[in-house]
């Protein structure tokens, strides 16, 4: 079973156009396969197809402005997380 990643938000994808952010795909032409639970995939750019594996992902948790909490106490809203993915050719 393979499983097509938004690039914007790494949201499932169903079609061309992401679900979840509304992020068109596909516009720089090229795709990405990835079977589920596995870190090895095929990425296609402009026709030509390489094997490539997950070699690294970095995660970094995205704040918003701080603001004051009902008690007093400084909260920074989280708004997501930012995700960098390097994939190297096998």
């Amino acid at each position: 079973m393979s499983l097509r990643i938004c690039t914007s938000c790494g949201a499932p994808l169903g079609g061309n156009k992401c679900e979840y952010c509304g992020h068109p795909q596909n516009e720089a032409g090229f795709t990405a396969f990835f079977e589920q639970d596995r870190a090895v995939g095929t990425l296609t750019i402009g026709g030509d197809e390489y094997k490539v594996y997950l070699a690294e992902m970095e995660a970094q948790e995205v704040l918003g402005a701080p603001d004051l909490d009902w008690d007093g106490t400084w909260k920074k809203p989280r708004l997501g997380i930012r995700r960098r993915f390097v994939l190297e050719e096998m």
